[in-house]
């Protein structure tokens, strides 16, 4: 069954594909094997047409400023400081009301004026309460039909703890609210945190906020700047809301028309509305479809492993757990080698290919200006003692800039194949050591390997775009040089002025010419910087990935294992009964994640 896109906001549609869906969980919850699983909660959220819309983002980017705009109340509590440490839902009711849910199971009602106490770091720091989460009722529109709006600490301020409950609801989330504030450019923490949001958001709304502390002049640029950079880290086209959720809020609170559509709120909230309306459904669904696709592909792993192990012969499978622990014992003491061996290679050659690049680019670099420095001083000889420095100012600023910038692009390239020179040969020697235990345990388990794909560019996995801010340098040196000027009573003195003249610009030329080279070692140590940071970042998710799977290879092995040899210690009556069960039950699952998998597909498709 497709989901129509144009008829996604039909009910009849999106009746019949919650029927369809909440029968296909119903029939894996009467599975054994389904008992490890949420299901319930899922399914509720199916049944009620919950769908939860977080507003997520690094602290201080005006999350809650942005929430009580769209509610057109100062709902939650906001501040100069990192302030929400706890995660707020808003439902929708009738009334305000508020209740705090603490870590204990513990409810207590309380006023909506004195949230603050429980949700911000300075009523309730560090979560001494022990507050899970603050409920809101309150009456809007957006929030009817089970919408949770929901208001998430920052990410990246130095209370970590609020950082780590953001990212533990994100998995929750159905749809995500991205807000980004344009008086602080995109960071590679924010745009790491973006990675992670999408995994689980099947939905992003990107509101750049604060638009009211940019001179207008510099509006178009933050914007085209900021969707340039999202759109490199979501890899296709986005839609960016540019806003000022104080002007909204006070256009709402003061009823000034003007103030409100300045505010640019209007274009968010009628896409936003739009969406909650036409689209809700859609994405909902297929939240829910994918959570269950993970839930019923991971379930028939194990009714496969366990089947497998209740067919071998217990002689055989002794034998091959003998052989098992031993090789699973030599792959853990080299994995736990294995840090150590990426990092010698990509010292030994990745970095020094950076460094060699890097000093030959920098001598040549130096060459060219030092040339070109000479010819400018020599190709504007009656220029004005200050014009000519501001000339030379610029050139030698915008010079650096635009050529480090050009390099560090190619740089990056280079490294990235270097990259994945140094590291496919690493991924084969970690498959070489696990090769043998892979195979009797296929052969036992009909497991296959579960390592991955790691052929992709490590070039691709450097995201990050080089910058490096363009500060008026060596400010002493130019303030110094301006200082280069010939006293006004000389001008009746030609000769003198003009010797007097030519003075001041060698003195200026011997000056820049001699400051040039701690110019470019700034410069260079910059862009050095930056490119280890990208190697470092690639490296890092390298090994994440590889001992991730490792890891996850060896414990599915061993849980094999041992259920394995628990099951033969049964009678054969016992045995014979649960592989029965066994078959029955795989062939169901397989059937429902064959139906599973066909559905996420159609709903992904149509997206």
């Amino acid at each position: 069954m497709v989901f129509n896109q144009e008829r996604s906001g039909s009910f009849e549609e999106f009746g019949r594909y919650k029927e369809e869906v909440i029968s296909a969980i119903e029939k894996f919850r009467k599975l054994s094997v389904s008992q490890r699983y949420p299901l319930e909660e899922i399914l509720n959220k199916l049944e009620s047409e919950t769908f939860e819309l977080v507003v997520v983002g690094q602290f201080k980017r005006g999350k809650t400023y942005l929430i009580n705009a769209l509610l057109g109340e100062e709902l939650l509590p906001t501040g100069v400081v990192p302030l929400t440490s706890i995660v707020t839902v808003i439902t929708y009711g009738e009334k305000i009301s508020a209740t705090v849910i603490f870590a204990n199971g513990i409810m207590q009602d309380i006023a909506a004026e004195d949230v603050g106490e429980y949700v911000t770091e300075i009523g309730n720091p560090r979560n001494t309460k022990g507050v899970q989460e603050v409920r809101i009722t309150f009456p809007s529109e957006y929030l009817r039909n089970g919408v949770k709006l929901v208001d998430t600490p920052g990410v990246g301020s130095v209370y970590k703890h609020n950082t780590d409950v953001a990212y533990k609801y994100l998995p929750r989330s159905d749809a995500a609210i991205f807000v980004l504030s344009i008086d602080q450019p995109a960071s590679e923490a924010e745009l790491d945190f973006l990675k992670d949001v999408k995994n689980f958001a099947h939905k992003i709304f990107f509101v750049l906020n604060k638009i009211d502390l940019a001179p207008k002049e510099e509006l178009e640029q933050a914007v085209a700047f900021t969707r340039r950079v999202l759109e490199e880290s979501m890899g296709k086209a986005i839609k960016l809301f540019p806003l000022s959720a104080k002007w909204a809020l006070d256009g709402k609170k003061l009823g000034i028309p003007s103030l409100l559509e300045d505010s640019g709120l209007l274009a968010f909230s009628s896409a936003l509305e739009s969406f909650l309306m036409e689209e809700k459904g859609k994405v909902l669904m297929c939240s829910v479809v994918h959570r269950m696709l993970w839930y019923i592909s991971e379930a028939a792993l194990s009714l496969e492993l366990e089947r497998k192990a209740l067919l071998s012969p217990v002689e055989e499978l002794r034998e091959k757990v003998e052989l098992f622990e031993k090789k699973r014992s030599e792959i853990s003491m080299w994995m736990s080698r294995f840090p150590s061996i990426v990092d010698h290679a990509v010292n030994r050659t990745v970095i020094n290919q950076l460094d060699m690049d890097l000093k030959s680019f920098r001598q040549s670099l130096e060459t060219k200006m030092k040339e070109e420095i000479l010819r400018i001083f020599e190709n504007h000889e009656g220029v004005p003692l200050e014009e000519m420095n501001e000339l030379m100012r610029h050139y030698v600023s915008d010079g650096l800039y635009d050529s480090y910038m050009a390099w560090c692009e190619k740089e990056r390239e280079i490294l990235g194949k270097k990259l994945q020179e140094v590291l496919d040969p690493l991924r084969r020697e970690i498959e070489k050591e696990t090769a043998d235990l892979v195979k009797f345990s296929s052969e036992l388990f009909n497991v296959p390997s579960f390592l991955g794909d790691f052929s992709m560019k490590f070039s691709d996995r450097m995201e990050g775009l080089f910058r490096i801010k363009q500060d008026p340098v060596a400010l002493e040196l130019l303030d110094s040089v301006l200082t280069e000027k010939v006293p006004g009573w000389v001008s009746r003195f030609s000769r003198l002025k003009e010797f007097l003249t030519r003075k001041a610009r060698d003195r200026i030329l011997k000056r820049w010419l001699s400051q040039l080279s701690s110019m470019v070692d700034m410069y260079s140590g910059r862009a050095r910087f930056s490119l280890l940071k990208m190697v470092e970042k690639a490296v890092n998710q390298f090994r994440i990935d590889m001992v991730r799977s490792m890891e996850g290879t060896l414990k599915s092995l061993s849980d094999a294992v041992s259920k394995g040899l628990e099951l033969k210690a049964k009678s054969e009556i016992e045995v014979k009964e649960r592989l029965h069960v066994i078959e029955e039950e795989l062939a169901q699952v397989n059937s429902l994640r064959t139906y599973i998998s066909q559905l996420y597909t159609e709903l992904s498709f149509s997206s």
